[in-house]
């Protein structure tokens, strides 16, 4: 009877050994688990944060290049000119060109034009910001000043020009929509106030939400 009762005791005390091995190394795979997730998660945010940062940078170079192609343009030059020449007001007011082209001389055409090839670039970069293609920081910090000036220089023919699509068209005009947008965005932060967010798609938002 001793001898059995010793066995039993033995049999038992291997079977604790045997649980205290098999616990401990569970949780060493479990520990080990758990470290290769975070690995993998802090290498991801890592390679994201790097994505984001070289985005950034692509973004204001673009945007560099952009500016830079539309001010050395003669299309640039001659439309400042033009709207140097007619004020938003009296006779000879910017507006009296936003009229059909048929409807012009030959010569307020190629100042018409002039008006339409910068507000179609600056639309063009406004988009460009809407998007979150390019840089709004860095646009506004090295053109903030020509832009405003261009839109309140040229503002009664963007709306003379939006009215008659819409009168002749039957449908609201989006001509110079993005332009309108930027500019009524930096007159409400000015040239170096907090913008406010651009507006992500869902996707986007749920990524910034994930890793920032």
């Amino acid at each position: 009877m001793g001898n059995l009762l010793s066995v039993s005791s033995e049999c038992a005390n291997c079977t604790s050994h045997l649980w205290t091995i098999s616990t401990t190394a569970d949780i060493a795979a479990i520990a080990a688990g758990i470290a290769t997730v975070t690995a993998v998660i802090v290498a991801w945010i890592g390679v994201t944060k790097t994505v984001r940062n070289s985005r950034d940078l692509a973004k204001k170079t673009q945007t560099l290049n952009m500016i830079v192609r539309g001010e050395i343009s003669n299309i640039h030059e001659e439309a400042i000119k033009v709207l140097n020449e007619h004020p938003n007001d009296g006779a000879e007011s910017i507006a009296r060109l936003a009229v059909k082209k048929d409807q012009l001389s030959d010569d307020d055409k190629n100042k018409a034009d002039a008006i339409y090839e910068i507000l179609n670039w600056y639309e063009y970069l406004a988009a460009g910001i809407r998007h979150d293609i390019l840089s709004e920081e860095y646009l506004r910090n090295a053109s903030f000043t020509t832009i405003m000036r261009i839109w309140r220089d040229s503002r009664l023919f963007v709306r003379g020009v939006q009215e008659r699509i819409e009168r002749d068209e039957g449908r609201p005009s989006t001509f110079c929509e993005a332009l309108e947008w930027l500019v009524s965005r930096w007159e409400k932060a000015g040239y170096s106030g907090e913008l406010p967010k651009l507006k992500k798609s869902w996707l986007k938002r749920k990524i910034a939400e994930k890793f920032s």
